[in-house]
């Protein structure tokens, strides 16, 4: 009679505990390649939606501000004074971060600095004297911060264009603005504003994840309220709301990551 050396058994019959123990063996086995498939599948999902976020920088020098109408409801000329205030080139610099939501939509924050001079104050008296060119010295400094929301459609493999809106705050802050020497008055002031936003732009791309953009925003927010001073003039301190309002053309550079 002949037996068979599988299993240690001479009645050729496997024997349990030795099968339950090369189970027990492979198990972990093809447990260790499941994870290995599953953990590489992840990555490959990780990578390649890895660009979905972004980062933007960008800038400007040019006109910012248009001419902004004002109001100061009384002075010593017999009524309201109201008229427009000028403003010089100004620089900006800012950024943004957010995420592609989906391939077409994208939402984030931006945040923008800027500065400029002002050059003179067309102003409209309610009595005689005649209507009067004063001019001004000083700077207005601020910055603004949104959330916003945009829609990209892809042209080609280079081009991309975009329209955006978003909703923030925007803060003026008019550093010791001089009045000339027939108002001998000045505005030292600052004011925070709700106001929101909306734009239009291109995008360049040199590479997958390095774009170049260019884009024309427009804000429009709340009436600034400020003091205005002029004792030369005899006013006392009086509410002076400045208009707000930009139409800003800025370029950049936007990181995917």
């Amino acid at each position: 009679m002949h037996t068979r050396e599988h299993g240690g058994c001479p009645c050729g019959i496997p024997h349990p505990k030795l099968n339950f123990f090369k189970a027990l063996v492979r198990f972990p086995v093809i447990n260790l390649k499941s994870a290995a498939v599953a953990t590489s599948a992840l990555l490959l999902g990780t990578a390649a939606s890895a660009d979905n976020n972004y980062w933007t920088l960008h800038g400007s020098y040019g006109p910012f501000l248009e001419a902004h109408s004002f109001f100061a409801p009384n002075s010593n000329a017999g009524g309201p004074l109201s008229g427009t205030v000028n403003y010089d080139d100004a620089f900006t610099i800012g950024g943004s971060i957010g995420r592609f939501v989906t391939p077409n939509v994208r939402i984030g924050v931006e945040i923008n600095y800027f500065s400029l001079d002002t050059t003179s104050m067309d102003v409209v008296y309610p009595t005689p004297p005649p209507n009067d060119n004063v001019l001004l010295g000083g700077s207005i400094r601020g910055a603004s911060a949104f959330v916003d929301a945009a829609y990209e459609h892809r042209f080609n493999d280079r081009f991309s264009g975009f329209v955006e809106a978003g909703a923030g705050v925007l803060t003026l802050s008019a550093s010791n603005i001089q009045t000339g020497p027939n108002f001998n008055g000045f505005i030292d002031d600052s004011a925070t504003v709700f106001a929101g936003k909306i734009g239009v732009g291109t995008i360049y791309r040199l590479s997958e994840r390095i774009e170049l953009l260019a884009k024309y925003t427009y804000v429009k927010g709340e009436d600034a309220n400020m003091r205005f001073t002029a004792p030369g003039a005899g006013i006392p301190s009086v509410p002076f709301s400045i208009e707000t309002s930009a139409h800003n053309v800025q370029v950049g550079v936007r990181m995917r990551f």
